[in-house]
Formats: structure tokens, sequence, C-alpha cells
């Protein structure tokens, strides 16, 4: 009987420490705070200290309330868990059942707010009664109601998007895409030896768990493209010509701990050498001049090797394993959706001693989609390097194995990340009222960008 009951102890604690069922994180002693001037290095490598977001104007820290005094020319910007109290009791007011999905997606009532574009004759009747809202993006949601969207997409626009399992997590979640293209001849192509490679874009998004305004702003963009082809001459066009191809939630299992366990989370949920640590950071485990930190409780761990954690090494075999024999495949173009900070950051992240190809076109690039942001919204996104921004330039090494390098370096011809809003008022806890015009602003970047490589003299 006490053998019994001795297993039964031991039972009931595992199942408490397994990492679904860890308490909930709370931040009630956690500043974020903003630096400027020279901070040291050292510093930042420290696993108690969470870099938020860093450029040449300042820098973001989530710290201790005991750590502030060792911070010199920095103020508070917020207490953390106050963000996510009021994140929370705004959720509360609108929860809905997931029962209820079918009443998220109102597929024929998407909100066009493309006003200034050409609408066909033929369908502006249809379509001005068509012009009201999707109320799936009234605020965030959770994997279940995401997946459940792609899903719906994908059935509605059965001869656009198709969604594919690209691979399996460590907890055992799909890693699901949207490849969303018109299947048939490009435009202006007329007979079989016409026929040409179709260029391809990849949309990437939630590679950090916590980055939730990311994932609404690539389902956005694939709404957009699916729901406005046929009717708009831009998206029909693109979709003639080019293949996109959409992960939202590159992460599924840390994005999911985010909204059970901790709302900050930032990277995946994989077993590591440390026992008591779970997770590699996604965006330092290409294979890129990757570096191993050997910290596996640090936020920024990139594992034991390149490619380790499963949802790199499941996009990478998918992408260049299985599509490289497809002669009609040809990764043109990458992008990858981060926050914030609202910049456009070009190659490298690694070190700002190398030099991109085509540097020209890159910044001509790069300032034609900050452009096409400012007239959309009014917003200001800064255009930079990505080592400026990831502070490679003070610690040589700290933007090793990035996602951005690995995919210009090897594959793209063209290769972006974004930093989405906001400046650092709310950071990674960006309001829901601020969910469409993000969306609608990186949506508009992201016509320029099509507009520029389907650029027949490029």
């Amino acid at each position: 009987m006490i053998y019994l009951q001795l297993f039964l102890l031991i039972l009931s604690y595992a199942k408490l420490n397994t990492p679904s069922e860890l308490k909930k994180q709370f931040y009630s002693d956690h500043n974020l705070i903003r630096c400027f001037g020279d901070l040291d290095p050292i510093m930042l490598m420290d696993e108690d200290i969470d870099v938020w977001s860093k450029n040449h104007h300042y820098i973001d820290l989530m710290v201790h309330k005991r750590d502030l005094t060792k911070f010199k020319d920095c103020h508070v910007v917020n207490n953390v868990q106050a963000l996510i109290d009021e994140e929370n009791t705004i959720n509360d007011k609108e929860d809905l059942d997931v029962n209820d999905l079918n009443a998220l997606f109102p597929f024929d009532t998407f909100d066009f707010d493309d006003n200034d574009e050409f609408l066909q004759d033929l369908h502006i009747e249809e379509m001005n009664y068509n012009q009201g809202k999707n109320s799936f993006f009234k605020k965030y949601r959770n994997l279940e109601e995401v997946y459940q969207y792609m899903e719906d997409l994908a059935y509605k626009y059965a001869n656009l998007v198709k969604l594919e399992d690209i691979g399996t997590t460590f907890e055992g979640r799909d890693i699901k895409a949207m490849h969303i293209t018109a299947h048939g001849i490009p435009e202006g192509n007329t007979g079989k030896d016409d026929r040409c490679t179709k260029k391809t874009l990849v949309i990437t998004s939630g590679l950090h768990a916590r980055e939730w305004a990311t994932i609404t702003t690539t389902l956005w963009i694939a709404t957009k493209l699916a729901s406005k082809y046929g009717t708009f001459k831009k998206e029909t066009f693109y979709l003639n010509n080019l293949d996109f191809f959409i992960i939202p939630v590159f992460n599924p299992d840390g994005y999911e701990y985010t909204w059970n366990n901790d709302r900050l989370w930032r990277k995946t949920r994989q077993q590591t050498i440390h026992p008591r640590c779970f997770g590699i950071d996604l965006d330092h485990s290409f294979d890129f001049k990757w570096n191993d930190n050997d910290t596996p409780c640090s936020p920024y761990y990139s594992g034991q090797s390149p490619f380790e954690s499963l949802e790199s090494k499941a996009l990478n075999d998918y992408l260049f394993d299985k599509k490289h024999n497809d002669e009609n495949f040809k990764l043109h173009g990458f992008i990858d959706f981060h926050s914030y900070g609202q910049e456009i950051l070009y190659p490298y992240g690694y070190s700002c001693d190398l030099q991109p190809r085509d540097i020209e076109n890159l910044l001509e690039l790069s300032y034609g989609m900050a452009r096409s942001i400012r007239l959309k919204t009014g917003e200001l996104y800064e255009v930079m390097p990505s080592c400026k921004d990831r502070g490679s330039d003070l610690i040589p090494g700290f933007g090793s194995g990035n996602a951005l390098d690995y995919f210009y370096h090897s594959k793209a011809h063209w290769a972006f990340q974004f930093k989405i809003r906001d400046l650092g008022e709310k950071g990674f806890i960006l309001p829901k009222k601020y969910i469409k015009p993000v969306a609608r602003e990186n949506y508009a970047a992201v016509k320029h960008f099509c507009d520029f490589i389907l650029d027949p003299e490029l």
C-alpha cells in the first residue's frame, strides 16, 4: 500500500511538471525599460535580461525590478504584467466559443479597403454589397482558431489556396502552410512552349511565439490575395504570375504556450540538453554562420547544431528537398515578419562586415516598401541592415543562424525581415485595435514587393 501511494505521488508530481502543465507565468516584478547610449554587451547575454528591441537609437529590455539600478540612462516604459492584464481584460469582454467558428469566417464580407484600385464594372454592385467587416481580425486568435481559419480559407478558395502540412513539432502539432496561386499558364503566355516558371515568394511569421501581431498580418495578406483574385487587377496579376507560400504560425508549440502559460515565451518547446530548459530560438537555428551559444536556458538558445529545431528543419526539408526536384519551383523572395520596431531589414544580420549582392536594388526595394507603408497609413518604417538591429555590430555573432541570412545567402534572390509596430509603448503586447492598420500597411509593402520582382526589366 505504501509503495502504491508513493507511486501515485511521484506520478502526480511528474504530471504537474511536464511542459504542458506548467503554471502560468506572471510578470508583476518585471518592467519594460528603454535605454539610450552604450550598454555593456555582456549584460545583454544575461539569461535574466530579455532584449525586446534594439536599434541605433535605443534598446528596450525587460528586467526584474531588483536589477533596475544596474541600468543607467534608462527609464521605465511600462510594467509588463500591467500590459498583459490590459490585453486579457479587453479580450475577456469579447470571448467567443470556438464552436461558433462559422460566425467568425464570413468570407463574403471581407473588409476591402483598397479603394484606389481599379474595380471592374461587372463586379461593382456585387463588391459594394460585400464590403463588410471580417470579424476574425477584431482580436487575436489562438492556434485552434487560426488553423480553422486557414482551413476555411482553403475551402472557400479551393481553386487558389492549398493547405499543406510541412512537418510536425516536438509536441506533435502540425506546421501548416498555405500555397496560394492561380494554377495554370501565367498571364501573357499562350502556348505550351511559352510556359514559364513562376517565382515563389515565401512569407513566414510567428517564429517567436510572443509576436502575435505578425500572425494576424500574414493571415490578412493571404486573405487579401485569395479573396480579391479575379476582381482586382493587381491580385489577379500576382496570382497568375507568382506562387505564395505562407506560414502564419511557424512555431505552433510556442504560440500555444503563450496562450496558456507564458504570454512572453519566445522559443519553441523542444527538449534541450538541460532537463528544465525547453525551447530553441528559431531565428538562431538556420545553417548560415550558425553558432552554438551553449546556453539552453537563454531566450536565444541556438541548439547544438543547425536545424536541430524541428520547425526550421521541416521548412528546409520541404522547400529544398522536396521542391528542389520540381523544375517549375524557383524561390525568388523571402519575407519574415517579426515585431516590433517598425523597421525593414535587409541582409546581413550576422555581421555588418558582410556586404549583400545587388545592394542598390535591395535599397531601392526596401525604401519603396517603406514608402508604400507611409502612403497607406502614415507610419514610418526605418530601413537598415539587419546587423544594426540585431546588435551584431556590438556582439560578434549575435545574429548568427538567422532565417533572413540563410534564405538570402542560400536560395532566395530577395530577402527581408519586417519589424512591425509599435515603437515600444506596448511592445509585443500590441493592442488589438492595431491589428487591421498594421496588416493593411504591411500588405501594401508586400504588394510593392510583388510589383518590383515582376518588373520585366529585372
